[in-house]
């Protein structure tokens, strides 16, 4: 285990109940993780199966909720249809929690964005209310840690005005992200790694380090594959979904006229030249698997392709085809592996395209790792999440932040609260 490795079982380990005889009476600053997906038809969250990060935000509010707590948060990103407020988010939190009230605030449009009023509001919260701020995505101060030393000392300033006497940081799913509301935290008060991320983060760290073959099928729309050179080294990988088609297209494959231009579009906003390298050098040092056939919707109508037909199809993929199923699961089930991990949707699932959750449901076992928010809701649709547990697999909010882990890069909140409070 690498210095990073052992600062982090270090940070996990500290027992975050202390933080109530350890720091004085005031209010606590909770940064989760409440980035859920949002239907694109309706831009609305689920209010009838909630996301397992809504569930674990819920029980880790009642878990602190002896002192008052102030929440900041994500959701979606500036320009995506998923960039949108926490109304759906505190509704359902206060259908989850067992003893705390949950309110939402809206934080001004222009600057100062956090005013005497906002802090009159926090100081005025009792045990038992937790205050759930704006959408901080695209605020100044949020994308300004290590840019603007001015403008965060003054973010800084103002929560422990607000009565701030410890931070949590229950942002798993975010701990790669070097963003003010997770970074700023020692700077304001004394630290701890929530009990739910600290579960993960030991998860992660073991996987990362322990013993026994792996193999990780890779999936999703947002770009993952830089990631899949660290891991290689010491995982198979299999790639699906977009991760797959992005894939497949640097490399030169046809996917069909259609899907071309879709996926060349993606690639040329998403990354740039040395990327692009990088990615094509991963196809002549690695064995990666990719999808042997997909599942194509032509006027609406929804048809198997081998990938080598592709070219010839009009349409656009929305799911790996059944034949890619059956492959990927005789590649796991007979390749003898302890850790079969999965990160990442296969097919567009709100539109009922699910081969992926197939495909997990073909492979479950004690060694089952399902990574991230849109996998673990895809497969809560199709009601596997409990045989998934039932059989000894794991549910693990973190995506994105896990793969960055595994392939070798820090999570920087974490590393800041090392900095800060570890000698």
């Amino acid at each position: 285990m690498d210095d990073l490795g052992r600062l982090y079982m270090k940070l996990a380990d500290k027992n975050v109940e202390g933080l109530l005889s350890d720091t004085p009476d005031g209010v606590i600053y909770m940064r989760p993780d409440i980035n859920v997906h949002v239907n694109p038809e309706t831009g609305k969250i689920s209010m009838v199966n909630p996301n397992l990060r809504l569930e674990y935000t819920a029980y880790a509010i009642d878990l602190y909720s002896e002192r008052p707590i102030v929440i900041t948060a994500h959701q979606g990103d500036v320009g995506d249809s998923d960039f949108i407020g926490f109304t759906d988010h505190v509704s359902v939190l206060n259908t989850l929690t067992r003893k705390t009230k949950v309110y939402y605030e809206r934080l001004s449009n222009s600057d100062p964005y956090f005013d005497k009023r906002l802090m009159g509001i926090i100081k005025g919260l009792n045990p038992r209310e937790a205050l759930v701020l704006d959408n901080i995505r695209n605020f100044s101060f949020e994308k300004g840690f290590k840019k603007d030393e001015k403008l965060c000392s003054y973010m800084n300033k103002y929560f422990r005005d607000c009565g701030v006497t410890a931070c949590i940081n229950e942002a798993g799913p975010a701990l790669h992200r070097d963003h003010w509301s997770m970074s700023c935290q020692p700077d304001i008060a004394p630290t701890y790694v929530g009990v739910l991320t600290a579960k993960e983060v030991k998860l992660v760290q073991n996987i990362k380090d322990g013993e026994g073959r792996k193999i990780i099928v890779v999936g999703g729309a947002k770009p993952k594959i830089s990631d899949v050179e660290g891991m290689a080294s010491y995982m198979d990988i299999g790639l699906v979904g977009l991760t797959a088609q992005y894939f497949l297209r640097i490399n030169g494959y046809d996917l069909g006229e259609d899907n071309n231009r879709f996926v060349d579009a993606r690639i040329k906003g998403t990354f740039d030249e040395k990327e692009i390298e990088k990615i094509r050098q991963l196809a002549n040092k690695y064995k990666i698997m990719t999808p042997s056939s997909f599942k194509v919707m032509v006027n609406d109508d929804v048809k198997e392709v081998t990938a080598g037909d592709l070219r010839h199809t009009k349409g656009i993929i929305v799911d790996i085809g059944d034949g890619a199923v059956d492959d990927f699961a005789k590649r796991i089930k007979g390749g003898g592996y302890d850790w079969n991990i999965f990160a990442g949707a296969a097919g567009i699932f709100e539109k009922k395209q699910n081969n992926g959750a197939e495909l997990v449901y073909r492979t479950l076992g004690p060694g089952t790792v399902v990574l991230g928010g849109d996998t673990i809701e895809s497969l809560q649709q199709a009601g596997l999440l409990e045989p998934i547990e039932g059989l000894g697999g794991t549910l693990c909010t973190m995506g994105g932040s896990a793969l960055h882990r595994w392939a070798g890069k820090p999570w920087y909140s974490l590393d800041r609260i090392g900095e800060k409070q570890v000698r």
